[in-house]
């Protein structure tokens, strides 16, 4: 804390990344000078030269850091970063990003810290548009662009809430201190860092510990059940399958999407219609409806902002036609969360379904091989562009081919198409009317489905 009160000029290495360029933009509001670096130029740097703060675009280099008082890095930034070793061997604090927004967030009355390994920005800005339909003025960091707020970040005049999508990679989240804290679900993810199942609900378990309030969490997962067993704090559940404090009644689904009543304590709080399709996005609402009604949030405006939500970018967001075919782009890159969209996109009543999927860093390719397979195999065809390492070097085991492969042993329909000129050649042969084109991934494949529109 001390840190951001003394000093003035602050670098963000690594600023270009969703959270990094809403965290540069924060701390400019608040009167620091900020700059940073990053390896290649987007479309977040280019936002944020036109705010006034300069971004230096180059590979890792010492000089990135300039004049700064302290480096903030992101998480892929390692201690073997240039700019970390020179920060150290000048003396300068090199800090993690989720410290500098803990410090933000210490200003707050109220913080609504969302996790959980799937369903974090989609919670995030449902809370958002619950808190922005009740006339909150909340400020709002979501790890995506959510249409309500022009963006991933809003700063509001007022110091009453601040709704926080809580990432537990490096254990980011260990740094805040929640007021209200969603645990949506647990399952094994980022073996890069992770090294067992139980290290990761161990995570979550001191998560839960560090919050002040109310731990919303899901009934439905063993997981993070196990998580919340020792908490001391208060709890509230929601689910659909078993008994919770937090459910639907009455669910029906209108082209998939949910239609359900509200129920709290036993007493129904109204009708929901939600804008977002399949079964996990109820799951979704219950959660954030959980987590509002643990800040004061009334039943009545929990479900107006429920029913005004209309999606995050990247999460099955419809981004218009190809040959007749619809293109939508989805954020999906775990196993699980493919397996939620494949189960929107084949409810829909399309001719074929066709996945295009780009792996997000070996180690979970490796990890989760045999799941991809499972629900690749599902598509009419599944497209794979390679691997992204991001910030894994390729070991030389793995390939997307091998995964293809593996697939079309399975009884499957893959093929590989290595670069996204490769990728985008073919869909621009094979699509037609019927097809629904979902590309789906953590990594740089919106670029893909930018060139296709």
């Amino acid at each position: 804390m001390e840190l951001f009160t003394t000093t003035q000029r602050l670098c963000l290495v690594g600023i270009g990344g969703v959270s990094m360029s809403a965290l540069g933009e924060m701390l400019k509001l608040r009167g620091y000078t900020v700059f940073g670096c990053d390896r290649v130029e987007s479309a977040r740097t280019r936002k944020l030269a036109a705010m006034g703060i300069p971004v230096k675009i180059a590979p890792n280099a010492p000089d990135n850091i300039d004049s700064a008082d302290v480096v903030i890095r992101t998480a892929a930034a390692r201690d073997d970063a240039p700019e970390v070793i020179e920060a150290r061997r000048r003396g300068i604090p090199v800090v993690a990003r989720a410290q500098a927004w803990a410090f933000l967030m210490a200003d707050y009355q109220d913080v609504i810290g969302l996790s959980g390994s799937h369903g974090k920005s989609t919670t995030t800005g449902m809370c958002a548009q619950i808190a922005l339909t009740a006339g909150m003025d909340p400020t709002i960091s979501i790890g995506a662009d959510l249409p309500a707020i022009g963006g991933n970040l809003r700063v509001g005049e007022s110091r009453r809430v601040f709704i926080a999508e809580a990432d537990e990679y490096w254990d980011s989240f260990l740094w805040f201190r929640p007021t209200v804290a969603l645990i949506n679900n647990i399952e094994m993810d980022h073996p890069d860092y992770f090294k067992s199942l139980d290290q990761l609900i161990g995570s979550f378990a001191k998560y839960a510990g560090h919050t002040s309030g109310m731990v919303v969490v899901n009934a439905e997962s063993p997981n993070a059940m196990k998580a919340v067993e020792g908490c001391t704090g208060k709890l509230c559940t929601f689910g659909l399958k078993v008994p919770a404090y937090v459910t639907a009644r009455d669910i029906t689904y209108d082209h998939n999407y949910g239609r359900f009543t509200l129920v709290a304590n036993g007493e129904a709080l109204g009708r929901v219609s939600l804008n977002v399709a399949g079964e996990h996005n109820v799951y979704n609402a219950l959660a954030s409806a959980a987590a509002s009604l643990a800040y004061g949030v009334t039943p009545e405006q929990v479900i107006a902002g429920l029913n005004a939500f209309t999606g995050v970018a990247r999460r099955f967001e419809k981004r218009g036609m190809i040959n007749g075919a619809v293109l939508v782009d989805d954020f999906g890159h775990h196993p699980t969360e493919i397996q939620a969209t494949m189960n929107v996109a084949k409810a829909m009543g399309f001719d074929r379904v066709i996945t295009v999927f780009q792996p997000y860093t070996y180690s979970r390719t490796t990890q989760f091989f045999d799941d991809f397979v499972n629900v690749l195999k599902q598509a009419d065809v599944a497209v794979l562009t390679e691997i992204l390492g991001a910030r894994e070097i390729n070991p030389g085991s793995d390939t997307s081919l091998t995964l293809v492969n593996a697939v079309n042993t399975a009884g499957g329909h893959s093929v590989f198409t290595p670069t996204f000129d490769d990728a985008e050649q073919w869909i621009r042969d094979n699509a037609r009317p019927g097809d629904l084109i979902v590309t789906t991934g953590c990594g740089n494949l919106n670029l893909l489905c930018d060139r296709l529109v």
